[in-house]
């Protein structure tokens, strides 16, 4: 059973690290360890053993699917030491750099470790260790152990599978490279966007994606002086699924914007994947527009080659000036949205 603890948004104070232990040390039972909570009643720091422990557990945590990721705390994950279902028991006295010391034997060090911070949270007279795993996200490379120990092989993928961390079975592997080449299929969208706006006299803001839902890019025309709801905002899909890209699609209801582009890969089945979006935003209770062609705000489903692009950000520019209402039949895939006046 998931331990009583509001996940929705990240721990980021002592007082919510506490709030965290507290409700470890209330837990039924183990069970109550997740995707992004691990803990441990103890761990010899000392003993290269316990080291090993913390160090697969951090890797786990780190090579998380990143949708998986972003549905609690903000996509962090914790490995808390010193806490348990059956009471307080405390951590070893160490430093957080002295730690950081023990762990790089096996998490390594720069680029190819992981991301994580150590902290000390009071509880009484005990201490407890919490460590904080940054969230994965697209272009992420797979987080390896760094040297051998015992069984385990450096090289050795860990994932989280369940409340387990264990090494990554072939789809979890696949998993993670998709993750990785995510991260270079935006850089691919965001360039060929930044030519077509460029040609098109249109503003482009690029941005990481981070959390439950951010878009890649934003869109604007450079002759318009208004507010949010005139952007175009795009997303990508480099799965080739909208509903891996954005799983609580109700945060798009209202869209706060003109309209979306929706980039997926080029050689795409982009009628499949049109049908595919519609049937999972109307799942979600997003209302469509009676008539595609009439006002409302219009998402655009493209392949990422520059032709495509170029096009669904051209008309939909001319949408965002005429409320939403497309001049004329279009060459690509588009669902409309109800419109602000009659959105639920």
């Amino acid at each position: 059973m998931p331990v009583a603890f509001d996940t929705t948004i990240p721990i980021a104070t002592p007082q919510r690290r506490a709030e965290l232990i507290g409700a470890i040390i209330t837990a039924a039972d183990k069970h109550g360890e997740t995707h992004w909570l691990e803990w441990k009643s103890e761990c010899d720091l000392v003993a290269r053993a316990g080291v090993f422990e913390l160090a697969k557990e951090i890797l786990a945590l780190a090579n998380r699917d990143v949708s998986t990721a972003q549905a609690d705390c903000g996509g962090f994950g914790y490995l808390v030491v010193g806490a348990s279902e059956s009471g307080l028991h405390g951590a070893p006295a160490f430093s957080a750099t002295e730690i950081q010391q023990k762990l790089a034997t096996f998490l390594g060090t720069g680029l190819e470790a992981p991301a994580w911070t150590a902290h000390h949270v009071a509880m009484g007279e005990k201490t407890v260790l919490v460590i904080e795993v940054a969230p994965p996200a697209d272009g992420d490379p797979l987080r390896v152990l760094q040297r051998d120990f015992g069984k385990a092989l450096a090289g050795t993928v860990y994932v989280r599978d369940g409340e387990i961390a264990s090494p990554a079975t072939p789809d979890q592997m696949r998993m993670l490279q998709a993750r990785f080449l995510a991260g270079r299929f935006d850089d691919l969208v965001t360039e060929r966007l930044a030519l077509a706006c460029t040609t098109l006299n249109a503003e482009l803001e690029c941005r990481p994606k981070a959390g439950p839902w951010r878009p890649t890019a934003r869109i604007r025309p450079r002759t318009y002086a208004g507010e949010w709801p005139e952007e175009i905002l795009v997303m990508t899909a480099p799965q080739g699924s909208f509903e891996r890209a954005v799983p609580d699609a109700r945060l798009l209801s209202p869209l706060q914007a003109a309209g979306m582009i929706i980039v997926f890969p080029e050689g795409t089945d982009l009628l499949h994947a049109s049908q595919e979006t519609q049937a999972f935003l109307q799942d979600q209770g997003i209302r469509f527009a009676d008539n595609h062609m009439g006002p409302g705000k219009p998402i655009a489903l493209c392949g990422a080659g520059f032709a495509q692009l170029h096009q669904s950000v051209q008309w939909l520019l001319i949408a965002a000036s005429q409320n939403g209402q497309l001049p004329m039949s279009i060459g690509f895939h588009c669902l409309q949205l109800s419109g602000p006046n009659d959105q639920s």
